[in-house]
């Protein structure tokens, strides 16, 4: 007959005895930290809990206690906010390259589950980003504030003197 541990894991009473919400917490960081290290591979199940020393089992049952999702959703999720700071810190990166280099697969298939996970749409928002992108380079370009400022329509450029507020 299955029981339930403290940790939420169900099994035969007394296996694996020492998990604690704790202990899955851990077990939980170590498997991030393994995700950080192996994202751009496929990462089956069973690769991470062999590579973490512990059963798919536990592994499983310790992303329930201490996340509520499984071992691949976590996964998707960490691919899928690689994604989201690749597309910050790389905005001109062609779109397949940036799906492929976090691990991920099909476009289509990614691009839903972006807007899914982020309640915003890639288009704007990689748009967005390449704008940011380029205001970033202007600013490292022109460090003066004078050169944020743009001049009124009824003076051409360079005359008077650049204030804010003047008409």
């Amino acid at each position: 007959m299955a029981s339930v541990r403290a940790c939420g894991a169900s099994g035969p009473a007394g296996a694996d005895s020492g998990d604690t919400s704790s202990d899955c917490a851990l077990l939980v960081g170590e498997a991030q930290r393994f995700f950080a290290l192996h994202f751009r591979q496929p990462l089956p199940i069973e690769k991470l809990a062999r590579g973490l020393g512990v059963s798919e089992q536990r592994l499983t049952s310790c992303f329930d206690c201490a996340r509520g999702i499984t071992p691949g959703q976590a996964l998707l999720e960490f691919r899928l906010n690689r994604l989201f700071q690749t597309f910050r810190e790389h905005p001109s990166q062609r779109l397949r390259r940036s799906i492929q280099d976090c691990g991920l697969g099909q476009t289509a298939h990614i691009i839903q589950l972006f807007e899914d996970s982020f309640g915003i749409a890639l288009a704007p928002f990689l748009l967005t980003c390449r704008r940011a992108q380029a205001d970033q380079a202007f600013r490292r370009l022109h460090p003066q504030r004078r050169h944020l400022i743009l001049p009124s329509r009824a003076e051409p450029a360079g005359l008077g003197s650049p204030g804010i507020g003047r008409r």
